[in-house]
């Protein structure tokens, strides 16, 4: 360093300050290139010793899912926001969004996802789980997945998780310490939140076992993990009933909040107002009276009404406008929702299914 600074001095000396400047500035460009050359050749590599581990199709953007309609959801996304921020963060961290189905579960997670990235504050991982996307429903590639979206967030967790797939990739008991817990606890020394959302553990394959076992692989860690390290978590209620239950399971870094279809009646009658608005070539139509009609079926299920909805304009769409009475009588005369209390939401999945045809993702949340 010394002889560099000195051979500094000399060609200064002989070419002046501002060419010395610029060779410097050059340089430094020259490390910077070569550094994040060194980044992309390693994370090739991570994702080259990841390849048959990682399912593809992980985010919403990737699986076509819907944002939240304005104003519907709009006291759970602040609870939620409340929850990750700076002020609120205590021992717990895991956030667990339990709802029926079609209860608007995964729009819910999306719109999270892209709110918080609008805020600057990007999750450093997604995971959304679809029964229509049978690799996501293998829980042996979540970890590896998630692994993967984290040496893509920071060099400073590929450094890590390139270190660990140097020596082979871990068997499964190590996976959730070395390609996840190692690389967060290092990424909240940068960050000012580390946010992983896993949706929809219910779709897991064998789900009963397999959302126990992962739960199980991070809870107990998580009271030692930093205060800005956050999960999201969605599933059914009957999942959160099991967790809740266990005596294995460290319950205090957990925050349950339930999805209500009871009190969603409302956001999902606005949710279809809203809906109708976009669609202008309809202009007036439908009534006041109609939008009821729908909103009471729909039960407070966002699913069932984006569905419908769906289903009509395409009718609407290839019959002429003409038909447009026609449509939503012959729907309104389907006996479709059947509500139980106790239950969840029961689908005579015969006639929804003869009505709806392709665009009826039965198990969608």
């Amino acid at each position: 360093m010394c002889m560099f600074m000195v051979g500094l001095g000399v060609l200064e000396a002989q070419v002046g300050h501002m060419v010395v400047m610029g060779v410097l500035y050059a340089l430094l460009w020259l490390v910077k290139i070569l550094k994040l050359m060194n980044q992309f050749k390693e994370l090739q590599s991570i994702k080259e010793k990841l390849a048959g581990h990682v399912a593809a199709q992980h985010k919403f953007t990737d699986q076509s899912k819907s944002l939240c309609a304005a104003g519907t959801r709009v006291e759970i996304q602040a609870d939620i926001l409340e929850w990750l921020s700076p002020q609120h963060r205590t021992k717990e961290h895991i956030f667990w969004i339990t709802g029926i189905a079609g209860s608007g579960k995964s729009t819910l997670s999306a719109t999270v996802v892209e709110n918080l990235r609008m805020k600057h504050t990007p999750v450093a991982a997604q995971f959304f789980i679809s029964r229509n996307i049978p690799e996501t429903i293998n829980p042996a590639k979540i970890i590896p997945t998630i692994a993967q979206q984290l040496a893509e967030f920071s060099p400073v967790a590929a450094d890590i998780i390139h270190d660990v797939l140097n020596w082979g990739f871990p068997p499964r008991e190590k996976q959730v310490e070395e390609l996840l817990l190692a690389p967060i606890r290092e990424l909240s020394k940068l960050c000012n939140a580390v946010i992983i959302l896993i949706d929809a553990l219910d779709e897991l394959e064998n789900a009963a076992d397999n959302v126990k076992k992962i739960l199980e692989s991070i809870a107990p860690r998580g009271c030692h993990l930093p205060e800005n390290v956050q999960f999201l978590v969605t599933s059914r209620p009957e999942h959160w009933a099991d967790i809740s239950k266990s005596k294995t399971l460290e319950l205090t870094v957990f925050t349950q909040y339930a999805l209500e279809t009871e009190s969603s009646v409302d956001e999902v009658h606005n949710f279809i107002i809203a809906r109708m608005k976009e669609i202008t070539r309809w202009n007036d139509w439908p009534s006041d009276n109609e939008v009821q009609k729908l909103s009471d079926k729909a039960n407070g299920l966002f699913h069932y009404a984006a569905t419908a909805l769906h289903w009509i304009e395409e009718q609407i769409h290839n019959r002429g406008t003409a038909s447009r009475k026609q449509v939503f009588e012959k729907f309104t005369q389907m006996g479709i929702v059947q509500y139980r209390t106790q239950t969840g939401v029961q689908v005579n999945y015969a006639a929804f299914s003869m009505l709806l045809g392709p665009f009826l993702c039965l198990m969608s949340h």
